[in-house]
């Protein structure tokens, strides 16, 4: 999300989105409905990545960086969601179609 964001606006709802969330689950946990391990955040991730393509393309090309040294990390190291490919390859074919 740090690589996506583009202004100061966005650095601070995602800043107040974790600490919303960590509160929550601190809180959760606090009452036992939750484990600590059970921590999640919930980020428009997809809305972040479509807008990056329409107004700053660039940046995708950043991500797929990432994303491409995350893959190569050992199966029981994966840092990326399950399913992640299918949200992400789709905005990754339209860029690539971009760049030409």
């Amino acid at each position: 999300m740090l690589l996506l964001i583009d202004n100061k606006v966005d650095a601070r709802d995602l800043i107040s989105a974790i600490d919303s969330s960590m509160s929550n689950n601190e809180t959760n946990f606090n009452h036992s409905k939750v484990s600590s391990t059970s921590t999640s955040f919930s980020f428009p991730l997809f809305e972040a990545m479509v807008k990056a393509l329409d107004q700053n393309p660039i940046k995708i090309d950043h991500i797929a960086r990432l994303i491409k040294d995350l893959q190569q990390l050992p199966p029981d190291e994966q840092l990326l969601p399950d399913n992640f490919d299918e949200i992400w390859q789709p905005i990754y074919d339209v860029y690539q179609k971009l760049k030409q």
